[in-house]
Order: structure tokens, then sequence, then C-alpha cells
């Protein structure tokens, strides 16, 4: 997969992950879990 599409990709996966903690359906510690990064 080329640099351009991974760096697509992580970018979603930031939003999403940022959209369920900010709505309450996922704790920091799920985020790190299931997305492999942390949110600081």
């Amino acid at each position: 997969m080329s640099k351009v599409m991974e760096d697509l990709i992580n970018k979603e996966k930031k939003e999403i992950a940022l959209k369920l903690l900010q709505d309450g359906k996922l704790k920091e510690g799920e985020i790190e879990k299931y997305f492999g990064f942390s949110v600081e």
C-alpha cells in the first residue's frame, strides 16, 4: 500500500476514534487497544 493511502487511512481512523471517545462509546485505554495509538 502506498504511503499516501496509509496516511489517509490513519487520519480517518484517528477521526473515528476521537468521535467515539467524545460520544463516550470508548474509553481512552480502549482507543489504544483497538486503534493502535494513544490519545493525548
